[in-house]
């Protein structure tokens, strides 16, 4: 133990620390010269721009839009207000089954951000939710390809209830259990009064 009692070792030590702390303040100050992000919170992209863009001009449709539960919107509406070409933007009319008041409500709970598997077309995708609008009424999932796939409300709880569309992260088992009950208490809401 008389071995690291020397004086020589607190200098060693605490140059060791300096020189540590030296080296922390230059990698601090090299990182903050980099510019990672744009102002506005996105990697500065040009896909980024576009998904704002987009997201503004759908935001403004949405504003348009009456309060009407089973609207349909046009594509070709949708895609004269966005801006966009048909290639980029792709709003989805039909498929999935009648939607029950829970998939409805669970259509609204979505949470930007998440990812999903969409079955559309003969194919299944990992698309995520990019944005929601104000009043829910439309949302707007994207590929990772940048590709868009604009549903209403309605249409995106009827896909949810055929199994079209689904989580890509599993869900705690307390979510999934409530899922299920719900929709089993909309199947058959005498099970309520026994």
């Amino acid at each position: 133990m008389s071995d690291f009692s020397s004086p020589a070792w607190s200098w060693y030590v605490g140059a060791v620390t300096i020189v540590g702390l030296l080296a922390c303040l230059v990698l601090l100050l090299i990182a903050s010269r980099r510019k990672v992000m744009a102002g506005d919170n996105t990697t500065g992209h040009v896909w980024d721009e576009n998904l704002r863009e987009m997201t503004e001009r759908l935001e403004s449709l949405e504003e348009l839009l009456p309060d009407v539960e089973n609207l349909e919107i046009d594509e070709s509406m949708v895609l004269d207000l966005s801006g966009h070409q048909s290639s980029e933007l792709e709003v989805v009319l039909e498929g999935g089954s009648m939607p029950t008041p829970a998939m409805v409500a669970w259509a609204r709970e979505l949470q930007v951000g998440s990812w999903y598997m969409l079955d559309r077309n003969g194919r299944t995708e990992a698309v995520q939710l990019a944005w929601h609008g104000m009043r829910k009424q439309l949302s707007l999932f994207v590929t990772p390809q940048g590709r868009c796939v604009l549903f209403q409300q309605h249409r995106l709880a009827s896909y949810l209830q055929a199994g079209l569309i689904v989580p890509a992260q599993d869900e705690s088992l307390t979510v999934r259990a409530t899922r299920s009950a719900l929709a089993k208490l909309d199947v058959d809401v005498s099970r309520l009064l026994h």
